[in-house]
């Protein structure tokens, strides 16, 4: 009778790897996290150039979004997923803070794009010299 030691050693070894890699990856529950993010990532994406429209308009930087005549886009303003406004804040004369709920921390890819600990991102707004 053989025995069954190297079955049972090989679905272990198996099993560990399933653990390891769900483990390592996040597992489902990441990916879908990140899948959010990304949506986030693109309706904030859309604010800054909505805003960058809106400030070439009216010469002033504004952190208003809404649609106007020349800049007839209209951004989502608010999380789909979580349903919390995101926030659009002046640094300064020619920046923007622009904020949102992020789950995931920040792949690699993003490097300096990506949001800080509070989930928000600075960004740059040209204004028109007078």
């Amino acid at each position: 009778m053989a025995s069954n030691a190297p079955m049972w050693g090989l679905a272990g070894l198996s099993a560990m790897v399933l653990v390891a890699g769900l483990v390592i990856s996040g597992g489902p529950m990441r990916g879908q996290a990140e899948r959010r993010d990304a949506d986030r990532r693109a309706d904030l994406d859309a604010i800054h150039m909505q805003i960058s429209c809106k400030t070439i308009e009216s010469g002033v930087l504004t952190t208003d979004a809404h649609a106007s005549p020349a800049c007839p886009n209209v951004p989502r303003l608010t999380d789909p997923h979580s349903g919390a406004p995101y926030r659009v804040e002046v640094v300064d004369a020619h920046n923007i803070r622009l904020c949102a709920g992020f789950e995931a921390p920040p792949p690699g890819q993003f490097g300096f794009d990506a949001p800080d600990d509070q989930g928000c991102m600075v960004q740059r707004i040209e204004t028109p010299e007078k």
